[in-house]
């Protein structure tokens, strides 16, 4: 049981804990006081402090394809995506994890897409009109562009087949259902890449300035 407090010549504030009388003197058994917190009325309603900034992982994509970009360059392309976006991803690369130097920056995120259909190979020089890719992509857009367009260059893909990257074009998007997309009207194999078929899960990555090459020199070629 504790008894009131008291504070002597103006220092620290004691608890009485217990007392013994004998004859005329008085005995006290004193603990510390632990300083209380003082409590705080706020005049009007506090603003909470916001909330800690949230990046989900990131998914990398590495692509051996053909040379884009006509540099000569023998890096792979690299494209990456988060939701949110962290603003910048750095990918590095070595022979040892303690030697890793950046390879590529990677500043806004790719429009990376899921085949959710089987597609089989197609023709190299002709038109395609026998396949589609029916791609899952909820964080992305896909539009139509005129032939002329297609054949100069635009729409240009790459999609993750059982022979490797292939390039391809495609001229009509068609959005089919909540976040998926019909791709048509294809050019296949394109710059070189081979035809391959390939199955639901495999990757599509939309080519624009999202996707970078990475630098890579002549010496690396080939080393894992």
């Amino acid at each position: 049981m504790f008894w009131d407090a008291v504070r002597i010549d103006g220092g620290d504030v004691w608890r009485i804990s217990e007392i013994t009388d004998t004859g005329t003197a008085r005995a006290l058994v004193l603990l510390d006081e632990p300083a209380s917190v003082p409590r705080v009325r706020a005049v009007e309603p506090g603003r909470a402090s916001p909330p800690a900034p949230f990046f989900g992982a990131i998914d990398l994509v590495i692509m051996d394809a053909p040379d884009l970009s006509g540099s000569g360059k023998s890096g792979p392309f690299v494209a990456a995506w988060s939701n949110p976006w962290s603003g910048a991803v750095s990918v590095k690369a070595g022979l040892m994890v303690d030697s890793l130097s950046e390879r590529v920056r990677l500043n806004r995120p790719a429009i990376i897409g899921r085949l959710t259909e089987d597609v089989a190979t197609g023709p190299i020089g002709l038109w395609d009109r026998a396949n589609s890719l029916t791609v899952f992509c909820p964080y992305g857009e896909f539009s139509s562009l005129p032939e002329a367009q297609i054949l100069s260059g635009g729409n240009a893909i790459l999609l993750e087949t059982t022979t490797g990257w292939e390039l391809i074009q495609f001229q009509t998007a068609t959005l089919i259902a909540t976040s998926t997309w019909q791709l048509s009207g294809l050019l296949r194999g394109q710059r070189g890449s081979e035809p391959g078929s390939a199955v639901p899960g495999a990757r599509l990555v939309l080519l624009d300035d999202a996707v970078l090459q990475a630098d890579m020199s002549a010496e690396e070629t080939g080393v894992e």
